[in-house]
């Protein structure tokens, strides 16, 4: 029985697999366990997301922070925050009569902070094996770094169920093994979902958002 640590890309999960489905009431344990062999054991799940800025994202904010107190009653589950930076930018105008101004919003943290807790717990030996979830060719380095330097198994899990998605060249080179999120394994993301509501551990119910 391997010990497995699942870290997830919450946004590229998202943008790749969930965007404008039905599935978005995601439970994170569920969909692990179906991408992972019958005897993996669970030991963890990091999920790094950032929280949205800016008065126009305030509906979208309040259903993110709706699922994320709802994956954090899931037991063994960490959440890690980075930041949505937004700032003004000037871009050309497509009748190429000058610029106007556009708000332009930025994800900093989530992926370093992946990258850097995979590779401190792969080094404190905090589990046998490991899963990416994310289509990202950015961590080909240090998943092949845990493969080849540390030794240990880890796989990528893709989401590319959106129309138009393609895996990750280098990051699927670099893993152990494959276990993509294709539109032909979107039973997996049906079959993974959330009841509605969702009750905490003081008791209070967390209801899916109505337009999921």
């Amino acid at each position: 029985m391997a010990r497995v640590n699942v870290y997830i890309d919450g946004l590229n999960l998202y943008n790749g697999a969930l965007r404008g489905t039905p599935f978005r009431w995601l439970d994170l344990l569920k969909l692990s366990q179906a991408l992972l062999k019958p005897d993996d054991e669970i030991h963890r799940i990091r999920y790094f997301t950032a929280l949205l800025v800016g008065a126009t994202n305030s509906t979208i904010r309040q259903q993110q922070e709706t699922y994320i107190r709802a994956i954090r009653t899931i037991p063994g589950l960490t959440v890690h925050l980075g930041l949505f930076v937004a700032h003004k930018r000037a871009m050309p105008r497509a009748d190429g009569g000058g610029t106007v101004d556009v708000l332009r919003t930025d994800e900093k943290g989530p992926d370093v902070n992946l990258a850097s807790h995979l590779l401190l717990d792969a080094c404190a030996g905090d589990f046998d094996k490991a899963l990416i979830v994310s289509n990202d060719n950015d961590f080909a380095f240090p998943v092949r770094a845990v493969r080849d330097r540390l030794g240990l198994t880890i796989g990528v899990s893709c989401p590319v169920a959106q129309p138009g998605r393609r895996p990750a060249r280098l990051l699927v080179h670099a893993a152990s093994f494959t276990a993509h999120l294709t539109r032909k394994r979107r039973t997996l993301l049906r079959h993974s979902q959330f009841p509605d509501p969702v009750v905490d551990p003081t008791g209070r119910p967390i209801h899916k958002p109505p337009t999921w």
